[in-house]
Parts: C-alpha cells; sequence; structure tokens
C-alpha cells in the first residue's frame, strides 16, 4: 500500500502535493513506486489561503509522532504545533499569518509509523491579494499594500501589479506569476547589484505599472508609443508593461517553453526590463541561452528559451 498523507483545507477539501516516503535505513524515494497507484486529488498544491487556515493531514496507517514546519519567503522555517488523533490516522494544524499576498508559503509534515516508516508532504500556499480599483486613465484592479525594498545595491524602480478591471479574476495569478520573476533574487533583476526594485500601491508613485490587459487595451497602449502589436503581443509604452492576456493565458505563438510559468517568466521579465531601460537583444549563438531581453514570443532563432536576466545565477 502506498504510504501517502492527504492534506484537507478547512477540513472541507483535499489538497494534493508531491508524495515522498522514506525508511529511517534508506535514501528518501519518490512515489509512486512499483505497485503504487498515483493519488490524484484536487485543489493542487499552489492553492491561495488566509490567515488561520485549517489543514488537516490524513494518514493511511497510525502514526505514533508528527511534527510540522512552516516557511514565508525570505524567513527560516518555523515548527507548528500539531494536534494528532486518537487514532494516529490524521493530524490538524493551522496555518500562521501574516501570509505574504501572492508569494509561496511552504508547510511540511513528517509522521512517523511505529515500525519507523516516515511519511512526509510538502505543500506550497499562497497568500491572498488585496485588490483596488485604479480610475486615474484605464479602469484597473491594483494589487495592494507594499513589499520590502528587493536587492541591495543600484538604482530603485518602483512597480505596481495591475490588471484590467475585466480581468480582475486574474490579479492572483498575475501575481503570483510576476513575483515569482520579479522577486528571485539569485536570477532575476536584482541579482547582479545594478538595480532595487519594490512593488507599492499607488500607480503615481510607480516607475513601472505591470499590467495584465486585453488586446484591445494593449494595442492601444502600445500604439501611444508607435508600436504595432497587432492583438497578439505585448509591449512597454514608458509607462505600463502591458502583457497581452491572450500570451499570459495561452503562452508563446511559437511554444519553445518548457511550461506556461516559464513562458510567464519570461514575458514578466522582459517587459519589465524594458521599463529599466534596456533594448532588444539576439541571439549570440545556436544553443545558447537566449538573453531576456531577446523578443522570444514568436520563437527563439535558434538559442533555448530563458525566462532570466542571470539564468546562471549570482
Amino acid at each position: 500500500m502506498s504510504r501517502v498523507i492527504a492534506f484537507v483545507v478547512a477540513a472541507v477539501v483535499v489538497l494534493a502535493a508531491p508524495l515522498t516516503a522514506a525508511h529511517p535505513t534508506t535514501t528518501e524515494r519518490s512515489w509512486p513506486a512499483d505497485g503504487d497507484t498515483t493519488l490524484i486529488l484536487a485543489p493542487q498544491t499552489g492553492a491561495v489561503v488566509s490567515d488561520g487556515t485549517v489543514v488537516r493531514a490524513d494518514f493511511v496507517e497510525p502514526v505514533v509522532a508528527v511534527v510540522a514546519w512552516w516557511s514565508r519567503p525570505g524567513d527560516e522555517a518555523v515548527a507548528l504545533p500539531v494536534t494528532v488523533a486518537a487514532d494516529g490516522l490524521s493530524a490538524t494544524l493551522t496555518l500562521p499569518g501574516p501570509l505574504k499576498p501572492a508569494l509561496r508559503h511552504r508547510l511540511s509534515v513528517r509522521g512517523t509509523t511505529a515500525a519507523g516508516v516516515a511519511m512526509r508532504q510538502v505543500v506550497d500556499y499562497y497568500g491572498r491579494v488585496g485588490q483596488r480599483t485604479w480610475r486615474g486613465g484605464p479602469p484597473t484592479q491594483v494589487m495592494t499594500g507594499a513589499s520590502p525594498v528587493i536587492g541591495k545595491r543600484g538604482r530603485l524602480f518602483t512597480f505596481t501589479i495591475e490588471a484590467q478591471t475585466s480581468l480582475g479574476s486574474h490579479l492572483q495569478g498575475l501575481a503570483q506569476g510576476a513575483l515569482r520573476a520579479l522577486f528571485d533574487e539569485q536570477r532575476g533583476w536584482t541579482a547582479r547589484g545594478r538595480y532595487r526594485i519594490q512593488r507599492v500601491a499607488d500607480p503615481r508613485r510607480a516607475d513601472i505599472r505591470v499590467l495584465l490587459a486585453r488586446p484591445p487595451l494593449v494595442d492601444a497602449l502600445c500604439r501611444q508609443v508607435g508600436l504595432n502589436t497587432g492583438g497578439i503581443v505585448s509591449c512597454w509604452n514608458d509607462q505600463f508593461a502591458a502583457l497581452n492576456s491572450d500570451r499570459w493565458l495561452t503562452g508563446a505563438l511559437i511554444d519553445k517553453f518548457a511550461s506556461l510559468q516559464q513562458y510567464q517568466t519570461y514575458l514578466s521579465n522582459h517587459e519589465f526590463g524594458h521599463g529599466l531601460g534596456l533594448h532588444h537583444a539576439e541571439c549570440p549563438y545556436r544553443g545558447a541561452l537566449a538573453p531576456i531581453m531577446q523578443q522570444q514570443t514568436g520563437g527563439v532563432a535558434g538559442c533555448r528559451p530563458n525566462g532570466w536576466p542571470y539564468p546562471h545565477g549570482r
């Protein structure tokens, strides 16, 4: 029988995550192994939660000890109190606040059976995004609150995360995807000390407004600086990093990217790079990683797709 932990959020829905198991005398290995079956649960890891969300872990056999760790972006993991049921087949815990909006938080739960077999599951959650309407131009939903300054040196650029009002339901996903890219301090724009960035809530204070918009609005914004996006691509118009919603939700025109997430990372960092004052680059040679400022939506011209300014890290 597969040894797994199933998570239930708010004691109502079951949450899935990568499943692993290990015996203390063996190297930890991933399930499913031979003879095991894949367990598909919903919703998937990546659920959006709030402070105080109750999570239940269900075990397929009794455990004698359960421990849990919780980590927020930029913080050390901390142990959480866990209440184990009398039969050892389940445990509950409460996710502590504050949850950082749109950023990944990680929960790791480990239980041990009487025979000494360890069962572990790791689940990623995201904090819920607050939003408000902004009408100082095209009506948008703006992510509320502000972030700390990311980066230690370089010129400071402020930015907002916004969605066209009719796309307000996608603001959470935009924030998760864009901030995953922009706040990566190993591979992102702040890695080499040239730039510092900070998310703000007031568009009037923003150097760069990252905006998810439908193709007609993107086209209108891009025409302001003489660019023809044709309802298809995105642009920087000296104020907005205007992300075409078709591209954000479905991917590149000629898709060489490994996943939609990789493309969204590219799109976020590429248009943000224009906001930093950078121009387009070309593929240096066949087989190279594409420079982040290379246009990759329509193909990669012999390069390999890349979403990072500094893909090899600092």
